[in-house]
């Protein structure tokens, strides 16, 4: 009987699969598309109102790629306020992004970074309070050449891993605004200078 029962349900297995189409049964659920935010306080949402990334430049870009896509799609957020270009290397946000990249779950496809204004934004009110002295310049551009080794160290990573994941992908990378633009304010020119 024990015999009798086994061939039964073989047949009854052989006749499942003879009527799936070829490779059903091992097809597996694609990977989600998604889209990979990274930086600072601007990714996280500040500036938005409420103050939530889905009210900012994040979740309005996330909507766009939400909409020109079809099947499985999310957004991953990894920013954090107040990253500079070193606590972004330091702190885990650049592993934490090589990692979701490389994740075999999702299909990561395009990547958004803003960073950097943190790294010079601590010179305001501090050594920078007369932005025309020299010890102002000389920290302004001390702070420009880290910052150039490390944005270069971390597009390199992200365009590394980008590279070795299956399929097209696109890397978007934002400027800052000068929120002194318009105002006559003594640090207007300045920051408009470091800016560009």
């Amino acid at each position: 009987m024990k015999g009798k029962a086994k061939g039964i349900m073989m047949g009854f297995l052989m006749a499942a699969l003879a009527v799936l189409p070829a490779g059903a049964a091992l097809a597996a659920k694609p990977a989600p598309a998604t889209y990979l935010a990274l930086g600072d306080s601007l990714a996280v949402g500040v500036g938005a109102a409420p103050l939530e990334w889905q009210f900012g430049y994040v979740g309005r870009f996330d909507q766009w790629f939400r909409d020109s896509r079809e099947g499985p799609h999310q957004v991953t957020n990894l920013a954090v306020g107040g990253e500079t270009s070193g606590s972004f290397i330091a702190g885990g946000q650049l592993a934490a992004a090589a990692a979701a990249i490389n994740d075999p779950e999702t299909d990561v496809q395009v990547v958004t970074l803003d960073i950097g204004g943190n790294d010079l934004l601590g010179l305001l009110g501090g050594v920078c309070f007369n932005p025309a002295t020299l010890e102002c310049q000389t920290a302004i551009g001390a702070a420009l050449g880290t910052f150039v080794g490390n944005y270069s160290y971390i597009l390199g990573t992200v365009a590394g891993a980008l590279a070795a994941d299956p399929g097209a992908k696109t890397i978007l990378v934002m400027t800052y605004d000068n929120p002194f633009d318009g105002t006559g304010h003594p640090y207007e020119g300045p920051v408009d200078l470091t800016l560009l």
